[in-house]
């Protein structure tokens, strides 16, 4: 008789941690069920706000509000406005990569040169009784669209054409295309490239090739490569007493050739801070990869491949 009573006490005991077990996962069902319900509520809410977005209506809003501050000017005695620093609205309603290419841009020029020497929002550099309107949304993909602004200066009507880009909840100005079709970043992005170029020509012409007059390799190479890469090129003169192989920037395969002839033929941009190196050494035709990084607004040399 215990014994039976000790087994059925023990089929209790399972039926009732059965039964907790049963109602504690149909809780956590009924939970889950109830997070997933609110998830998708939300899913729902953040698409509908999204196309809303993605509006035609909704983007003429969104760049009609960008130009509010060009309403309300103020003149100085000749009657030329007295225009707000380009900034606050650059900061504001530029997009993540233009900030970047131009904060680049900007670095690499110093600052003794100025890169844009007009206000993009109007497209120019002088303003008079500025006006402007959207005229046309056009070409809205989930992540890009083009803005065509009717703006009128100087009493002279042109174009603004703003290239957009969807990011962070929101349409920001990706590029500034003029009348004639020309990218304001892809001009930024030539420039650096350009500035880029310049001096890695000029570092082969008189260092690498030694054509510069009293030649201070030591000098050099502190001013134009990083602490890593002058390290390395350090480490890697192989004669007697200190010195940097500044014959590293001749590529791995670098010889004695059978003339004197130095010459850089074409310098190609990679991408990524990379710069593909083209040149006559010795008579020979040879390459490598530079690769450049600008710091504290100089652009010095990282490594060579």
């Amino acid at each position: 008789m215990e014994q039976k009573r000790r087994n059925f006490l023990g089929a209790c005991g399972r039926a009732v941690v059965l039964m907790a077990v049963a109602v504690l996962m149909a809780a956590c069902g009924n939970k889950t069920s109830q997070e997933a319900d609110e998830a998708d509520s939300t899913a729902v809410e953040t698409t509908a706000a999204t196309e809303e977005k993605h509006s035609a209506e909704y983007i003429q809003q969104r760049i009609e509000g960008i130009y509010k501050p060009y309403e309300n000017p103020k003149y100085d005695a000749s009657g030329m406005r007295q225009m707000e620093p380009r900034g606050p609205l650059d900061s504001l309603y530029l997009s993540s990569r233009y900030k970047a290419v131009l904060a680049k841009a900007e670095e690499v020029a110093g600052e003794d040169n100025i890169v844009l020497d007009c206000d993009h929002w109007t497209n120019s550099q002088d303003d008079n009784n500025f006006t402007c309107k959207v005229r046309k949304v056009r070409d809205i993909t989930d992540l890009t669209a083009v803005v065509e602004v009717e703006a009128v200066n100087f009493d002279k009507p042109y174009t603004i054409t703003l290239a957009l880009l969807f990011e962070r909840g929101d349409w920001y100005v990706d590029d500034f295309i003029s009348e004639g079709g020309s990218s304001e970043k892809k001009m930024l992005e030539d420039y650096i490239d350009d500035t880029i170029v310049e001096k890695i020509r000029t570092f082969y012409e008189d260092v690498v090739f030694y054509g510069k007059d009293e030649l201070d390799i030591e000098g050099e190479v502190k001013k134009h490569c990083t602490p890593e890469l002058a390290k390395r090129l350090k480490d890697n003169y192989d004669y007697d007493g200190e010195g940097y192989a500044i014959w590293d920037f001749r590529g791995k395969d670098w010889g004695p050739g059978d003339s004197d002839a130095h010459k850089v033929d074409n310098i190609k941009p990679l991408g990524n801070g990379n710069y593909k190196v083209e040149y006559r050494d010795g008579g020979q035709k040879m390459s490598c990869t530079v690769a450049v990084i600008v710091r504290e607004g100089k652009i010095l040399f990282a490594d060579i491949k």
